[in-house]
């Protein structure tokens, strides 16, 4: 790659910080603690594996305008419990409110993630954009130390817009005092990160680990895990 770009745009989640790892972890500590198992009648995996399809769920949801904040964070609790078919509403936002208190604060970091960093970090500005709540969201870059590896951070609870709107990626390049040439955007969602930048005119890394086939739309670098960037810059 000729080295055109001069500001390099990443995602929070799954994409830097594992959120998968770490909402898991987090879930299951207050599986045990709240003695879920009991309560659903369910091992922990299957309680997980469904918060993670409604929580994804419910923030399209929020995207398009559909459910407030406060109901994507109580609602994916509930409607978990729900599924199990139990009515425990009480436990139910009680791990909610923990959850929210704890999760934030886990460190893990998808694998690579501060290797590719501090190698980038010498070449260009590094910048974020993430959709999500400032509360929760400032907490996880800050414990887990990507905060000095930033130049920018972009919140979208923190503007009028979010991904995939073509605003936000301007914003963002604004903010960074970047142009659409000389930026490039790294994300793991196709819909959020790399069409919304592709809106925007910039290049984009799709971040791909479980290798989901691709339909007609191609980015313009693919890469299974975030090492391989090692080599494309």
């Amino acid at each position: 790659m000729s080295i055109k770009y001069t500001d390099i745009f990443f995602d929070l989640d799954r994409t830097l910080w594992d959120f998968d790892r770490n909402s898991s972890e987090t879930i299951q500590e207050l599986f045990i603690e709240l003695k879920i198992e009991e309560k659903t009648g369910t091992t922990f995996e299957p309680f997980f594996q469904k918060f993670i399809e409604l929580n994804d769920a419910l923030w399209k949801d929020f995207r398009q305008g559909e459910i407030s904040k406060e109901a994507l964070r109580a609602s994916r609790f509930t409607e978990t419990f729900f599924h199990f078919n139990s009515g425990d509403w009480k436990t139910a936002r009680k791990m909610s409110a923990l959850y929210l208190e704890i999760c934030p604060y886990k460190t893990h970091l998808v694998e690579g993630a501060k290797e590719v960093l501090e190698y980038l970090v010498k070449k260009y500005k590094l910048h974020l954009i993430t959709n999500g709540f400032k509360d929760s969201q400032r907490i996880k870059i800050q414990s887990s130390g990507l905060e000095s590896y930033l130049s920018e951070i972009i919140i979208s609870d923190e503007t009028p817009y979010r991904k995939p709107m073509r605003a936000i990626f301007n914003y963002a390049m604004e903010k960074a005092g970047s142009e659409p040439e000389r930026s490039i955007m790294i994300g793991d969602d196709i819909h959020k990160d790399i069409l919304g930048a592709k809106k925007a005119s910039m290049d984009q890394v799709y971040l791909n680990a479980k290798k989901k086939p691709l339909d007609k739309f191609r980015p313009t670098y693919e890469v299974n895990k975030l090492s391989e960037l090692l080599e494309l810059f």
